[in-house]
């Protein structure tokens, strides 16, 4: 059913423990039944956007990086990494617009972050990352090789985005996970996975699957 008419109760409403919300995202089952029912309750706006912002988080964190290095998937870094800048996104429209679409947008963004549940690497812990600052984060990256601005300019959204999703929520979560992604990726995927996903495509006729459904 529509989750539109819950909007006051939504905006108006108590913090409530999310505990179910977030497995649910990061197991990428039950998803929409978890958070129809938080709307029903009247969860607050503020602790739906933090279970959101934890959950993907964990999916950049978690990510599996062999799938950005294998031609034949069609996922990679930006699949993950989308997902926190779609929760910035969706806690910012909410700042300005007082609209009961946000819930629809908040249910898109849920199934988002839990269709990407294929891309966690099986049993990874999570690992060991220092958090950078956004603004000495810059100096590092233009010192390193990045191939083209745009590149650049995805890995400084990400931190920055990252930093300001924690502030919000107030955890540590996504500037740590976009810490990670900084880390892990400042070059584009190699010219030699690109060529072979290109000869893939003529030889065999074949594109790059996706792991998520």
């Amino acid at each position: 059913h529509p989750p539109e008419p819950y909007w006051n109760a939504v905006r108006d409403g108590e913090r409530r423990d999310t505990s179910d919300l977030d497995a649910a995202l990061v197991q990428g089952r039950g998803v929409l039944p978890t958070l129809l029912q938080h709307f029903e309750q009247g969860t607050a706006w503020s602790s739906l956007v933090s279970s959101l912002a934890r959950a993907a988080s964990h999916r950049v964190l978690h990510f599996d990086v062999d799938i950005d290095a294998d031609s034949t998937v069609a996922e990679g870094w930006l699949h993950v990494t989308h997902l926190l800048t779609t929760v910035d996104a969706l806690a910012r429209t909410a700042d300005r617009h007082d609209s009961p679409s946000l819930l629809r947008a908040a249910m898109q963004t849920a199934w988002f972050i839990a269709r990407a549940a294929p891309l966690d690497r099986p049993d990874a812990p999570s690992p060991a990352v220092t958090v950078l600052d956004p603004d000495g984060a810059l100096d590092r990256l233009l010192n390193d090789t990045v191939p083209t601005a745009i590149i650049y300019a995805h890995l400084h959204k990400t931190l920055v985005t990252g930093h300001r999703l924690s502030e919000r929520i107030q955890s540590g979560e996504p500037a740590l996970a976009a810490s990670h992604f900084v880390n892990s990726c400042t070059r584009e995927r190699s010219v030699a996975r690109s060529i072979h996903a290109a000869v893939r495509l003529v030889r065999d006729g074949l594109t790059p699957v996706r792991r998520a459904p």
